[in-house]
């Protein structure tokens, strides 16, 4: 085998090309000669994770954070996987750990927000999508979670705003367009 860093350098390139059995071959040659080599257990747990194999990759992932608990992209990774297996709390504690470490990670507070409105917690999700406006103002998926958060809460003509301004921001999400659709009746 080449050099280790050689080997996933390929790997790598081989798991962007979405070669994933070549990639996943070299990542597990790398552990075989550094069985603690955090980078290719992470990507071996992101491949799993892509196959939906998401309990081998909680446990790759997780392993991964264990020897280097401060990479941004580890945790977010295995709240994904832990999204896809349910395990809604453990995901929300990922993506906690991601803020913490980014507290500009706008994709995290977003998913954040995404699983509290899931699970009926509208305030807290609210305050998440307000945390992704704050750092990326054109978010427009976080401008359609907040409308519909308005919805819900009966305020129709503040949720028309924020499905306007997704709109405005993404003329091309539907999600927005249909909430929209939705409330214009009831508003006029």
């Amino acid at each position: 085998m080449a050099s280790i860093d050689e080997a996933l350098q390929t790997a790598v390139q081989h798991h962007r090309a979405g070669h994933l059995p070549e990639a996943e071959g070299l990542y597990r040659q790398i552990l075989e000669a550094e069985p603690s080599h955090v980078d290719a257990l992470h990507l071996l747990g992101l491949i799993a994770h892509q196959v939906g194999k998401n309990d081998i990759a909680v446990a790759y992932i997780s392993r991964a954070i264990a020897l280097n608990p401060r990479v941004v992209d580890f945790y977010g990774n295995l709240a994904s996987a832990l999204l896809a297996l349910g395990q809604m709390a453990d995901a929300a504690l990922c993506l906690a750990q991601v803020v913490e470490l980014d507290p500009n990670h706008a994709e995290a507070l977003h998913q954040w927000g995404v699983l509290l409105l899931g699970e009926g917690l509208a305030d807290e999700a609210e305050q998440r999508f307000r945390q992704v406006l704050m750092v990326r103002p054109t978010y427009a998926s976080a401008h359609n979670n907040l409308g519909v958060i308005q919805m819900r809460r009966g305020d129709l003509a503040a949720a028309a705003a924020e499905f306007e301004q997704a709109i405005l921001i993404d003329p091309s999400l539907e999600d927005a367009r249909r909430n929209l659709a939705g409330i214009e009746p009831r508003i006029k």
